[in-house]
C-alpha cells in the first residue's frame, strides 16, 4: 500500500503537497522528518523566489496622461533597477519615492498615487526580481533596503534640483522597506506607511496561518530558518534596527493599517500604532 501522508510546502501563492515516498511500512521518523524539511526548504524558496514572479507591467503613466522619464540605476550589489521619474505638473523642489509591495511592480501603485504629481516630483521603481528590474531573489524587505538606497541616491544626484525635500510612500513590503529607510536617512522628511509589518518572522507566521491555517511550529519555523540560510543573513535584524531608529525619529509619518485584511489579520502591525 502506498503512503497517504504528506507534508505541506508553502510556495507563496500556492500550497503544494510533498508526498512521503515509500510504503507505509517504511514510514520511519527519519523519513517523515526529511520530508518535512524538504517541504520547509521549498517553502523558503517560495518566499524568496515567488515574490518576484514578474507580474506583467500593465499600468503605465501614460494611462493617466502623465509625462515621465524612464530611469535606471544600480544597487551597491550590482543590480540594475528600472523606474519612472514623473515631474510635478507645477514646478517644485519636493519629491516622493514610491515603493510597491511584494510580488507586484511599480505600475500597480500608480492608480492610487498618480494624483500626487499635481504637487510633487515622483520616483517609482521596481524592487529587485520584480517588474523590469534585475535580480533573482526577493527577501520581503531586507535586500530591498539596498534598492531603496539606490533610488534615493539616484534622486539626490540626478534629480537634485527637484528633490531638495524628500518624502516616501510604501505599501506592504514597500512600506516595511520605507520604514527601515526612514530610520537610516535623516533627509527623508515625511513618510506614509501603508500596511507595513515590524517583523519578518511575524509576517510569515501570520500569512501562513490566515491563508492556510498552518501553525508556526514546526513548518513556519523551519521555513524561516531555511530562508535565513539561503539569504546568508537574518532579515529580522533590519526590521529590529528600523524599529529602534524609527521610534527615535521626529519626522512626521502617517501609518495606515487595514485591520480586517484577511491575508494578514492586522495583528503584526499593531505594535507600530
Amino acid at each position: 500500500m502506498r503512503v497517504v501522508g504528506s507534508a505541506v510546502s508553502l510556495t507563496g501563492a500556492v500550497v503544494s503537497i510533498v508526498p512521503v515516498v515509500g510504503n507505509t511500512a517504511d514510514m520511519t521518523l527519519e523519513k517523515v522528518d526529511a520530508a518535512i524539511d524538504t517541504a520547509a526548504e521549498q517553502g523558503a524558496r517560495g518566499i524568496l523566489l515567488s515574490g518576484g514572479f514578474r507580474r506583467p507591467l500593465t499600468i503605465r503613466p501614460e494611462d493617466f496622461q502623465l509625462r515621465y522619464e524612464k530611469v535606471a540605476f544600480r544597487t551597491e550589489d550590482g543590480l540594475t533597477l528600472r523606474g519612472w521619474f514623473i515631474p510635478s505638473k507645477t514646478p517644485t523642489d519636493r519629491a516622493l519615492v514610491l515603493c510597491h509591495g511584494w510580488g507586484t511592480n511599480k505600475g500597480e501603485i500608480l492608480p492610487a498615487t498618480h494624483f500626487l504629481a499635481e504637487r510633487f516630483n515622483l520616483l517609482y521603481f521596481d524592487f529587485r526580481f520584480c517588474g523590469e528590474s534585475d535580480g533573482n531573489l526577493s527577501s520581503v524587505g531586507y535586500l530591498e533596503s539596498r534598492d531603496f538606497d539606490a533610488a534615493l541616491r539616484f534622486l539626490k544626484t540626478e534629480k537634485a534640483a527637484g528633490a531638495a525635500k524628500i518624502g516616501v510612500y510604501g505599501l506592504s513590503m514597500g512600506a516595511a522597506t520605507a520604514f527601515m529607510a526612514s530610520a537610516r536617512h535623516p533627509e527623508i522628511l515625511a513618510a506614509v506607511i501603508e500596511n507595513s509589518f515590524p517583523s519578518y518572522k511575524e509576517v510569515c507566521t501570520t500569512y501562513a496561518w490566515h491563508k492556510w491555517k498552518i501553525p508556526y511550529f514546526p513548518m513556519v519555523a523551519m521555513v524561516v530558518w531555511h530562508a535565513d540560510r539561503m539569504l546568508g543573513v537574518d532579515p529580522e535584524v533590519g526590521h529590529q534596527q528600523a524599529e529602534a531608529g524609527g521610534h527615535r525619529r521626529r519626522a512626521p509619518s502617517l501609518r495606515v493599517l487595514r485591520l480586517s485584511d484577511p491575508r494578514w489579520g492586522g495583528s503584526e502591525a499593531r505594535p507600530r500604532l
